[in-house]
């Protein structure tokens, strides 16, 4: 009777396999995002068009802009 070898078990690490996949997806994602941000910046340039402010930009200046009244109120015509 011959002998039974064991079976060698395929050792498989699913994390690192979905790191991985993870990884390499974000990549692509990342080279994509880039080329097109690229080739927005050069067709912008071309036509003299400029960037429009996002949501956050316009906040920001508000805040600054509503800030700097506060101050101009408190220091100048009410000299607080």
């Amino acid at each position: 009777m011959a002998e039974k070898t064991p079976k060698e078990k395929k050792i498989t690490n699913r994390t690192r396999d979905m790191i991985a996949d993870y990884v390499i997806t974000n990549q692509h994602i990342t080279k994509e995002y880039d080329r097109q941000h690229d080739e927005e910046k050069i067709r912008r340039k071309a036509t003299g068009e400029k960037r429009k402010m996002t949501y956050t930009e316009k906040l920001y200046t508000a805040v600054i802009v509503i800030g700097l009244i506060l101050i101009i109120v408190r220091y100048g015509i009410l000299k607080i």
